[in-house]
């Protein structure tokens, strides 16, 4: 400063709410001077002054979960440690996606309450979720400044091994599903359920059991199951979902497969 002065008052329009060395620099303004002291001299460009600041807060929030719901739309889920940071500051929760083949998440909503900790992808209907997994994750907006993205987690695709869907009829056929690993928790199993649409309406879970399937649930890390149907004449769907043994309010479900019977199926022989 030329020593032309030996303190300095900064006003902030803004706090700093963010630990961290800040450098505070005079530079040539469109005047084609520096700041100028009282007699008129200017202060050399460059001049700097360091700011250390210490013991601001910081804002813990994580992803918990990402769910298919009823089928249809994917389904995020947050939470947030609201002791960590102030209130009054908060702005916004911003949800991001990265789409299958993409390396760059997506802004694909924006949530304003911040006491509100999920979000609907309406971007993303039945069919797309038959076709890809798809990736989410969280990040606050908080006075000004985005606090910092969350994990990532992806959403359960199931499958059938031959991609042939629906499927119809398949009585002895063994119907082999896959889906991919959930990265959500620690999985350790997951559930193969069905359900039956009757009147339009789709009926309660009951778990897939046969004697000649594999055990369900289906204990992690295997994604696969191969499922063998005995059904009356009507519509059908099969799903698969897991539950976080640490907090079981969470549960994703996949997208569900369609089954269409026919006929009634094959009485056994002896």
């Amino acid at each position: 400063n030329n020593y032309e002065a030996t303190q300095m008052t900064i006003k902030l329009y803004k706090p700093l709410s963010k630990n961290g060395k800040y450098f505070l620099y005079s530079k040539v303004g469109n005047d084609g001077n520096t700041l100028l002291n009282k007699c008129g001299f200017p202060m050399n460009e460059f001049d700097t002054i360091q700011l250390n600041v210490t013991g601001c807060f910081n804002a813990i929030y994580e992803m918990e979960n990402v769910t298919i719901e009823e089928d249809q739309n994917p389904v995020v889920e947050w939470s947030a440690d609201t002791s960590s940071y102030p209130d009054y500051l908060f702005q916004e929760w911003q949800i991001f996606r990265k789409d299958p083949g993409q390396t760059q998440y997506q802004k694909v909503g924006t949530v304003f309450n911040q006491y509100k900790y999920d979000f609907k992808d309406n971007q993303i209907g039945f069919i797309k979720v038959d076709q890809d997994s798809y990736e989410y994750r969280v990040d606050m907006k908080l006075n000004d400044d985005m606090q910092g993205a969350t994990n990532s987690i992806g959403s359960v695709l199931l499958e059938r091994s031959n991609g042939m869907v629906p499927i119809i009829d398949p009585d002895t056929i063994p119907v082999d599903l896959i889906w991919n690993q959930y990265n959500g928790w620690a999985v350790d199993s997951y559930t193969v359920f069905l359900q039956e649409k009757i009147g339009g309406t789709w009926m309660g879970e009951w778990i897939h059991d046969h004697v000649a399937s594999p055990q369900n649930p289906v204990l992690a890390p295997d994604t696969t199951y191969r499922m063998f149907l005995e059904l009356a004449p009507g519509e059908y769907r099969v799903c698969i979902r897991t539950t976080d043994p640490v907090d079981t309010q969470y549960t994703a479900y996949s997208n569900c497969l369609p089954i269409i019977i026919n006929t009634p199926p094959y009485p056994d022989t002896v």
